[in-house]
């Protein structure tokens, strides 16, 4: 039965072929299309699924813009109890010159981050010690990826690195590559109270 339902269907297709084709290719388009729908909807929703307890995490900012102003952090911390721990991010430093001794290279993205990141994001470090990072002004966390780029195979942490010549960042821990589904990618993340020591106080301070 299958074996006279090819041979229908061949004599078909050579009997009116400019038809067939554009059958053919159509359905192929069609399918071609819906798998890439069904896969970039895919990769949509995943976004932001691999932190653990992604569901009760949430970013807070104010109606005007997609951020907040540094205090607030503390402020929501103390008004609800019910939040277990904040994290401030600052783009800051992306597409900068890093140097060390002759090598220069830039970089990607870059935050400064409170060392709360560490352990509400779960970063896997390959180097370094997750709670003595982020810590103290002017140390940083960088990627994997980034390590090599700048070291090879030598031990990244504990060096020191030029930031667009005028800054000194102390490496204090390495941690793997940030996958792709994140809009929190980045190569590198500062300690937040760096944003202290290089910031006007008028913002630093600024509850608006």
């Amino acid at each position: 039965m299958i074996k006279n339902y090819i041979l229908i269907a061949w004599r078909n297709f050579t009997k009116h072929k400019g038809f067939s084709l554009i059958n053919i290719i159509g359905f192929a388009l069609a399918m071609a299309s819906c798998f890439l729908i069904i896969f970039h909807i895919r990769s949509e929703v995943s976004y932001e699924t691999m932190y653990p307890g992604y569901e009760n995490i949430y970013r807070l900012h104010v109606p005007e813009w997609a951020k907040s102003s540094p205090p607030m952090a503390q402020g929501v911390k103390e008004f609800f109890p019910e939040i277990e721990s904040t994290v401030r991010f600052y783009d800051f430093g992306s597409g900068s010159i890093l140097s060390y001794n002759d090598y220069q290279t830039i970089l990607g993205r870059s935050f400064m981050a409170d060392s709360t990141a560490l352990a509400m994001f779960d970063y896997q470090f390959v180097g370094g010690d997750p709670k003595a990072s982020l810590r103290v002004p002017f140390t940083c966390v960088i990627t994997e990826s980034l390590a090599h780029r700048m070291f090879g195979k030598d031990d990244a942490v504990g060096k020191t690195i030029k930031m667009n010549g005028n800054t000194d960042l102390a490496i204090t821990g390495v941690v793997k590559d940030i996958s792709e589904n994140t809009h929190l990618r980045f190569e590198m993340l500062i300690s937040f109270s760096t944003f202290y020591k290089v910031i006007p106080e008028n913002w630093t301070s600024n509850k608006g």
